[in-house]
């Protein structure tokens, strides 16, 4: 934008050299992109980022030049003798002007005058256009446009008598409508843009030009000046349609003051009555929505916490009245200021906003530059923070793996825990009937989550959501001989049942297995840190151990694994994974496959004691791997348990991971026996691995897995 530093003088009364204006203004983040004379006057060059559509007008500029300097306001605007309120009722307006979109146009302000003469500005009019770059064209267009240069708000100026009805609709275009706007050239309209049309067809595209058949020439004596408001984001798409850019539209697609629509028209017609002879004008003001009020909180000790300055609440309403914000009739709140936020300052929405304005007329020169602080001892932790951050994270996964949380009684049946079938010296018989219980169905305490979960999915069912996914935090309660109070365990139990994803095209539909719930755990222990823990003292590796198991009770035989915790030399009981038995499936009238697992919270929540401290960056390999595959020959009950042991129990030089990626069963394998691929994949992090290193370590590995497993390779 090019601003006259006359016209900014008359605006503010202030004398001040142009090498200085440009540095302070440079300085309050308006980007000053040079200085130069024209004609006499002095010319400033700045670059306003889109978000500051209220400095595209000489107004605004003065405005910041206001705050700069502590300026009083308000500054010396321009004055308009017209100051009662139009009518559209007024019969003497000849007009008829009609918004049928509301949305689009909220408020569309006219003036007619008749008997004008356009001719050539006068000097002083078209010599200062020529000093912000506008091309004069006559009297009328060019006061239209001296007053989008000086408020900041597009005006247009339609020949009276070629508007037909005379009418004017604020209407989207139709299809197929054309318009030759004042460039000269044709434009077709589509039914997304907003035009202004008289009573047959469109004569202005709405914010961004009007139509060559409706402009003022030296033929035009009576005129409709036209002072609206309009959709930025409308304006914005339309001008980018048909790649039509104007001074109108650059300001239209920021957007505009709305309350400053009125005011801007009675300049323009004051202007008018200034340069050229004419009857009065005559106003009509339509305005389908009022402007709404915005009023933004600020915190002082916030603010200066992010700025690192200590400003008073006296200091920061002072710096945001220079800028036109003033302090809001609002009550102060809990240390917050509120500001009405005037229409101009689009830009200003949130506490952040307001904190960049005093920041900018403060002086960024005026911030101290600190180093931060940071206390190198880390804030101790309570058991209790350690817990609810470590459970939190549990949450986090299994929410992350598409598991929504159940929260249930803390009581149950006594009937939905025996039928889970546990030994009898089993802690989860120790059952603990309450004295007044709510109902026979919640007549004990529960001593296990999953009998609430499975009611969950029978609920569920019944409902026809066949896709279930949950998982319960919760105490779980036994008796004892004290009697005392009951002991008390911290359990995390998780079920699963129905498809491996939601039905859906883009992929096979298929039922969710063991393998989907294992995976799951898999992952939840990997967020936990808790698969391969390290005893600091011993310096022996804690693991979790799994093995199969035949006899726990809830579980298909063969189909559930025990979760072993090896802390030292102690072997405790995680938890356990399986598909649950039909027969326990019965008893809560579901008739899918479930699958579940429970642990151990308190058990899980102690081996974070064992697991390695702080995480350690390990860097990107820079050197190529190597991969081999080689199909084995072993019996068909080996399990990947066994062969997951099997390499965590010996270290291979250079192997870097490995995995199955076939399995074979059938001629030519031998009977009982089952064909195992699996590749090898090598890495050296310090250098490019040769071919004598890879064939010495594979062979190494090849024969230990053979003695391993009694396998053999496969020859095809």
């Amino acid at each position: 934008m090019r601003l006259s530093l006359s016209w900014l003088k008359e605006l503010t009364g202030l004398d001040i050299a142009s090498e200085k204006l440009a540095h302070d203004l440079t300085m309050a983040g308006l980007e000053v992109e040079g200085v130069e004379n024209l004609n006499g006057d002095t010319v400033l060059e700045l670059s306003i980022t889109p978000n500051r559509s209220d400095c595209l007008s000489v107004l605004g500029i003065a405005r910041e030049v206001a705050a700069i300097y502590g300026l009083d306001l308000p500054l010396n605007l321009p004055f308009s003798p017209y100051a009662e309120l139009p009518s559209e009722a007024d019969p003497s307006f000849s007009v008829s002007i009609l918004i049928e979109e509301p949305d689009l146009c909220h408020r569309y302000a006219g003036a007619v005058l008749r008997g004008v003469k356009v001719a050539p500005s006068p000097s002083w009019l078209s010599g200062r256009l020529e000093a912000v770059g506008i091309r004069p064209i006559n009297n009328i267009v060019d006061v239209t446009n001296y007053v989008c240069i000086e408020l900041g708000q597009p005006l247009h100026a339609f020949d009276l008598a070629m508007l037909r009805g005379p009418e004017i609709r604020v209407r989207t275009a139709r299809e197929g409508e054309k318009i030759t706007t004042l460039d000269g050239k044709d434009r077709l309209l589509s039914s997304e843009m907003l035009v202004i049309a008289d009573a047959l067809a469109p004569v202005a595209v709405a914010g961004v030009m009007g139509g060559s058949e409706s402009e003022v020439t030296v033929e035009t004596q009576d005129i409709l000046l036209e002072s609206a408001w309009f959709l930025p984001s409308s304006v914005r798409k339309t001008a980018k349609k048909l790649k039509l850019n104007s001074e109108a539209s650059h300001r239209f697609e920021r957007g505009v003051d709305e309350a400053n629509a009125l005011n801007a028209l009675k300049r323009a017609v004051t202007l008018i009555k200034d340069v050229v002879e004419c009857s009065d004008p005559v106003f009509s003001d339509v305005q389908f929505v009022s402007p709404e009020r915005k009023i933004v909180g600020l915190r002082p000790a916030r603010l200066n916490k992010i700025l690192g300055i200590s400003l008073g609440e006296t200091e920061i309403v002072e710096i945001l009245r220079r800028l036109g914000i003033k302090k809001s009739n609002f009550t102060k709140h809990d240390g917050v200021l509120y500001f009405d936020i005037p229409g101009y300052r689009a830009d200003i929405g949130q506490e952040h906003d307001l904190v960049e304005e005093v920041a900018r007329i403060y002086g960024f020169d005026h911030i101290v530059s600190t180093s931060p602080r940071a206390s190198i001892i880390a804030a101790h932790r309570t058991e209790a923070e350690h817990n609810t951050a470590f459970f939190s994270r549990i949450r986090q996964s299994l929410v992350g793996s598409g598991f929504s949380e159940a929260i249930s009684y803390s009581f149950c049946s006594k009937k939905d825990i025996t039928s889970l079938g546990f030994e009898e010296d089993d802690k989860r018989n120790r059952i603990l009937p309450l004295q007044n219980p709510i109902s026979d169905d919640l007549a004990v305490m529960r001593t296990t989550l999953l009998p609430n979960l499975l009611g969950a999915v029978k609920r569920n069912l019944a409902h026809s959501v066949t896709d279930i996914r949950l998982f319960e935090l919760g105490t779980v309660f036994f008796a004892n001989d004290s009697g005392k109070l009951p002991d008390e365990e911290k359990r995390l139990c998780v079920v699963w049942s129905g498809h491996r994803h939601p039905v859906s095209w883009t992929w096979k539909v298929e039922k969710g297995d063991y393998f989907d719930l294992k995976g799951t755990l898999d992952s939840l222990l990997a967020v936990l840190k808790i698969q391969q823990a390290m005893d600091r003292q011993g310096g022996t590796d804690v693991l979790l151990r799994r093995e199969l198991c035949w006899n726990e009770h809830g579980y298909i035989p063969g189909t559930a694994l025990n979760l072993l915790a090896c802390l030292k030399d102690e072997e405790k009981q995680l938890g356990t994974i399986g598909e649950i038995s039909p027969s326990v499936l019965n008893a809560w009238d579901i008739g899918v496959p479930v699958f579940a697992f429970d642990l151990n919270l308190d058990l899980l929540a102690s081996l974070r004691k064992w697991r390695s401290g702080t995480p350690c960056f390990k860097s990107l390999p820079r050197f190529p791997w190597i991969e081999r595959d080689v199909a084995f020959v072993v019996k068909d009950h080996l399990t990947s348990i066994e062969i997951d042991g099997f390499f965590s129990a010996n270290t291979f030089r250079f192997l870097e991971s490995y995995s199955i990626f076939d399995i074979y069963q059938g001629k030519p394998v031998p009977e009982g026996h089952k064909s195992l691929a699996i590749r090898f994949r090598y890495q050296a992090l310090d250098h490019t691995l040769e071919e004598e290193e890879i064939e010495q370590v594979h062979s190494e590995l090849v024969m230990a897995f053979i003695a391993g497993f009694n396998a053999s390779v496969r020859a095809c």
